[in-house]
């Protein structure tokens, strides 16, 4: 994604780091709630999002399967295209 400005990973829990710029990583403007965007979007869908700030927060059961990890997963990326495609 163009606006992932970094990964990160352990175990089960990863974030993702939202910024206006990739390059220079340069991040949205707090006033523009783009976590929280994505927390109501992916709500409509069915998923739970933890946003703090421009981190999204990925914390799934331990008992998920592969199945729905891909479908979680598939999900976030459809709200974070939703919310900042438009851009």
């Amino acid at each position: 994604l163009p606006w992932c400005g970094e990964f990160r990973q352990t175990g089960f829990i990863a974030r993702l780091e939202l910024v206006q710029n990739r390059k220079t990583k340069e991040p949205f403007p707090l006033e523009r709630r783009v976590g929280y965007q994505i927390y109501l979007h992916g709500l409509r869908r069915g998923v739970f999002i933890r946003p703090l700030g421009n981190v999204i927060y990925f914390i799934p059961p331990l008992i998920i399967s592969t199945a729905e990890i891909k479908q979680m997963t598939d999900s976030i990326y459809d709200c974070v295209q939703h919310v900042l495609g438009g851009l």
